[in-house]
């Protein structure tokens, strides 16, 4: 078996496993119960599009200031580049990387070098990582509102703790080590290959510092990104309303706050499965909010994965098969 092929059987366990889980819990809850509050949302699920479309463009605007520094590159290549990460982390069997290995490719395509497109995704995911930190930090101080101790409460601080741990060493790595230049072999065992388009690892290493000393770019970029965190609390919070409960801003920010703590902590999980259910459980059930509810947001939210997600893989399948033929009409050209 190829290390590609048990990577991916890897990925199929989690995933199924999650599922499992998942079903576990809808069963729990009664079938009957959960379903009947996902049939009461008809047409109300219209809502969800336009509200996904302005959390996606922000956090397109996050990684538009990042690319910036090498190529201009209009936001709504972007945003489509962006919907594209975003539903193969969540719709296909792989790890959450897969989504920015899709980005990087689609974004050479466009024009930038291999390790400056690497660089910005890097940075990028880093940035996000200490975003979600902070924004956890507020789950955490809204779900002392609801309780002050317990199980699930002194888990979700040591998870934000070890995540906290876990970014800022991975931080110091990039700025003051050959981080790239050092695990290139890593990658190449796994995948038998070097980088995407021949960049090389200490070339990376190069832009990725380079990015890091523009801490203004740095700094804004956060900024859209806890924005897009905030359009995500918004669209927990029209979930809810389409499922015919009006909940305060707090109950929107805290689910999403935990969403976003577990589709990182579980990122060999695709789309998080069973995770997020297990965990938005638990949360409600200290929040008040009864199990058969927080597993029809949960559910909702899927539903709206896949509903707009799947159109935008069709358009990702297209683009990838036209650049295919391009690169055959260049490669027959070329040998004439």
């Amino acid at each position: 078996m190829t290390r590609q092929r048990l990577l991916y059987m890897l990925t199929v366990m989690a995933g199924l496993t999650g599922l499992g889980g998942a079903i576990a819990l809808i069963a729990q809850s009664g079938f009957e119960r959960v379903f009947s509050l996902l049939l009461a949302v008809q047409w109300g699920f219209l809502w969800l599009i336009p509200v996904r479309f302005v959390v996606v463009g922000l956090n397109a605007q996050a990684w538009r200031i990042l690319v910036r520094t090498w190529l201009r590159v209009p936001l709504a290549f972007l945003l489509w580049v962006a919907l594209v990460r975003d539903a193969i982390n969540n719709l296909l069997p792989v790890f959450r990387v897969g989504g920015d290995a899709a980005g990087l490719r689609l974004l050479v395509h466009r024009g930038l070098a291999g390790a400056p497109a690497m660089a910005t995704i890097v940075v990028e995911t880093t940035t996000t990582i200490f975003v979600q930190i902070l924004f956890s930090l507020l789950g955490i101080a809204l779900l002392l509102s609801y309780v002050h101790h317990g199980r699930v409460l002194s888990d979700v601080v040591y998870g934000v703790i070890m995540a906290a741990a876990v970014a800022i060493a991975f931080l110091i790595v990039q700025t003051r080590g050959q981080l790239f230049a050092r695990v290139e072999r890593i990658f190449v065992w796994l995948s038998g290959r070097g980088f995407a388009d021949g960049a090389e690892g200490g070339l990376i290493d190069q832009a990725i510092r380079t990015l890091y000393l523009q801490r203004p770019r740095i700094v804004r970029c956060g900024l859209w990104q806890l924005a897009s965190l905030f359009g995500g609390a918004c669209e927990v919070w029209v979930i809810f309303r389409i499922l015919g409960v009006v909940v305060s801003p707090r109950l929107a920010v805290l689910f999403e706050s935990m969403i976003q703590g577990l589709q990182s902590a579980a990122f060999i999980v695709p789309g998080a499965i069973g995770v997020q259910e297990g965990g938005l459980v638990a949360v409600g059930m200290l929040a008040g909010v009864p199990m058969d509810m927080a597993l029809a947001v949960s559910l909702t939210r899927r539903l709206r994965q896949i509903f707009f997600g799947v159109p935008v893989l069709g358009t990702w399948v297209r683009g990838e098969r036209r650049l295919r033929m391009a690169q055959s009409v260049q490669a027959q050209a070329g040998s004439v």
